[in-house]
């Protein structure tokens, strides 16, 4: 959904709407409105999303914290609100409120995404961040993305970017059911 478009549907026509980690850039009361619109009674309105990547290693803690600095600090001020907010906190652990009905909305986080990614396929990954994409348009020439790559390679004490690694990614999964 467009901020400012509405749901292509007619009233009380649909049993089922979802959004994957895409909510935080909607215009939420504008959204929530189109929804009560078009879904029907008993018609589910589902949001999930993810938050930042974990990677699980001896070094973990450390690697953690180089991606993290990279996400907040290299890229500060590329990186909008919303992705730190869905990522990091607030839509996270408080938002992405489902106001369907009286009763309250069903949160589940107990799924995880886990996975076995190269150090290439992890940079892929971050470079793929709206955040890295606006940095780059800006800064064409910049080895920042090399430069982190040297920082994962000294942290694990390899040079090759083929060197698998555990990642994980926490799910969080919201449900409402429109009573009314």
């Amino acid at each position: 959904v467009s901020v400012g478009n509405d749901i292509p549907h007619e009233d009380s026509s649909l049993a089922l709407i979802i959004s994957g980690h895409a909510a935080h850039w909607f215009d939420l009361p504008y959204f929530y409105n189109e929804v009560k619109r078009t879904l029907k009674i008993n018609g589910v309105l589902v949001l999930f999303g993810y938050a930042f990547v974990q990677v699980h290693c001896q070094q973990a803690e450390k690697l953690n914290e180089i991606l993290y600095n990279f996400y907040h600090h290299t890229l500060d001020g590329y990186v909008q609100k919303e992705s730190k907010e869905v990522y990091f906190g607030r839509y996270r652990d408080e938002k992405y409120r489902i106001p369907l009905s009286s009763t309250d909305f069903t949160r589940d986080e107990s799924v995880a995404i886990k996975c076995k990614w190269s150090i290439r396929r992890l940079l892929g990954y971050m470079i793929s961040m709206s955040g890295f994409q606006l940095f780059l348009q800006q800064h064409p020439e910049s080895t920042i993305l090399d430069d982190l790559q040297s920082e994962i390679f000294k942290c694990l004490n390899v040079d090759n970017d083929e060197h698998e690694l555990d990642l994980s990614f926490d799910i969080f999964l919201l449900m409402n059911r429109k009573s009314e």
